[in-house]
């Protein structure tokens, strides 16, 4: 599953939290309040950072939350290959 970092240009903990999620194996991207307002708008952000995934809801508020969440994630949870029976 992809997720967003929701991020301000001066956010010293959003920048704290990039480096955390280089860090990870999560496929994600930073989705900054200038370039992309609407998207700001639409989920009703008003806080910095903050991680959304693909299917736009808001999972984690804070970089501590951030921390928490993505910590918590197992393989299911981010994996978009499901893994079949065998026949």
């Amino acid at each position: 599953m992809k997720y967003f970092l929701l991020s301000t240009d001066n956010c010293v903990p959003c920048r704290h939290a990039r480096n955390f999620l280089r860090n990870t194996t999560l496929d994600w991207r930073t989705m900054y309040l200038h370039i992309e307002p609407q998207l700001f708008e639409t989920l009703n952000i008003k806080t910095t950072p903050t991680l959304v995934n693909g299917n736009n809801t808001v999972v984690a508020v804070g970089l501590t939350n951030i921390v928490e969440y993505v910590n918590g994630l197992t393989w299911f949870d981010v994996s978009e290959t499901i893994v079949g029976e065998e026949e």
